[in-house]
């Protein structure tokens, strides 16, 4: 990715948003990927979104 090679950042986090979450894209599996490219870098993901946040409060 472009950005780690010009900012080289200390970590990397993965926040999906309501259409990967929507169509089921396996976020986890994109990290594990990027992981293995960027072996020095933390890759974060959050597996909670807004959408998700909203449904449970509505319970």
């Amino acid at each position: 990715m472009e950005i780690v090679e010009k900012d080289h950042p200390k970590a990397i986090f993965v926040l999906p948003s309501t259409i990967p979450e929507t169509i089921g894209t396996d976020m986890e599996a994109i990290c594990e990927e990027l992981s293995m490219e960027y072996e020095d870098i933390p890759i974060i993901t959050f597996k909670r979104t807004f959408l998700n946040l909203l449904s449970q409060q509505q319970k």
